[in-house]
């Protein structure tokens, strides 16, 4: 893939993840009655704990 279409997808992949987790937590505030931000909240910290993880396995295993 060459840059140019990265820098197009990387956006639009980032928008998509978004509008998921965006979907996923209002369903879930729904189902369990509790307010979205506290879901999002768990949602975010969830994510941030993934892209750590995957950077040191990154830097471990290059």
């Amino acid at each position: 893939i060459t840059p140019f279409l990265m820098i197009l997808l990387v956006p639009l992949a980032l928008a998509y993840v978004c509008a998921v987790i965006y979907v996923a937590v209002i369903l879930l505030s729904r189902i369990m009655k509790v307010e979205p931000l506290t879901v999002g909240a768990v949602y975010v910290v969830l994510f941030i704990i993934n892209l750590l993880y995957n950077w040191i396995m990154r830097i471990l295993f290059a």
